[in-house]
């Protein structure tokens, strides 16, 4: 494959839900990130908390993965 120019990409946030207004998430002030960060790890919790509830079974390879690499 060819290289060409590296493809800049530019992560774009909203702390005011889908309809609000989007920025560079490296234009965030400490307290906004902050702010999103915590508002992303309560989102991201209750997806995984969600979805392992309904695959317990998934959950289950999950923790036996997880036993093999802290041994």
């Amino acid at each position: 494959m060819g290289r060409g120019r590296p493809i800049k990409v530019v992560n774009m946030v909203s702390l005011n839900g889908p309809d609000g207004e989007y920025r560079p998430l490296e234009e965030l002030t400490d307290e906004e990130l902050k702010y999103f960060r915590s508002k992303m790890s309560e989102k991201v919790s209750k997806f995984l908390s969600d979805y392992y509830t309904q695959h317990p079974d998934e959950f289950e390879i999950l923790c036996s993965k997880l036993d093999h690499t802290t041994a």
